[in-house]
């Protein structure tokens, strides 16, 4: 019948081998991810204290407009907030909820002990150009790190 030649038959291996390197033990691909704790502050009015709710977010769900993130406390569509980071700089902005809903089961990529099970849709607001762009700047901080190969 046919003869394959050895090198074809290593080769092979070699690449089962290389595609059985890039994912988990358990056979799970993997995903590269930061998690980040932060601040939220929730905006009611003037003379008000704002209410600080601990939040954890993917910095992958971090682009130019908003932000996805996890809550400990459900949140109102529409309601003013403050976001406060520390990573890799401090950031500080205001948006606007767009969207928060529960989770049905606890992820296992922000357990610490601490339970984030609302799900929260941010849109920023930026006021000026100058807020603009120390929004791109972060952004574009995080993205540099987190996939520091072919990021121009």
């Amino acid at each position: 019948m046919w003869e394959v030649p050895r090198y074809r038959i290593k080769a092979y291996l070699r690449q089962l081998r290389k595609g059985r390197s890039e994912t988990d033990r358990d056979g799970k691909a993997r995903f590269h991810y930061m998690k980040v704790r932060g601040q939220l502050a929730v905006v009611e009015g003037f003379g008000r204290t704002p209410e600080i709710i601990g939040v954890s977010l993917l910095l992958n769900d971090l682009s130019y407009n908003g932000v996805w993130l996890f809550s400990s406390k459900p949140l109102l569509p529409g309601q003013g907030i403050r976001l406060t980071l520390q990573y890799p700089t401090d950031f500080f902005v205001a948006g606007v909820i767009l969207s928060c809903s529960q989770t049905l089961r606890p992820f296992s990529v922000l357990s610490n002990g601490s339970s984030f099970p609302h799900r929260v849709h941010i849109k920023f607001n930026t006021q000026s150009t100058d807020e603009l762009v120390d929004v791109r700047k972060f952004v574009h901080g995080v993205q540099a790190k987190l996939y520091p190969v072919g990021n121009a």
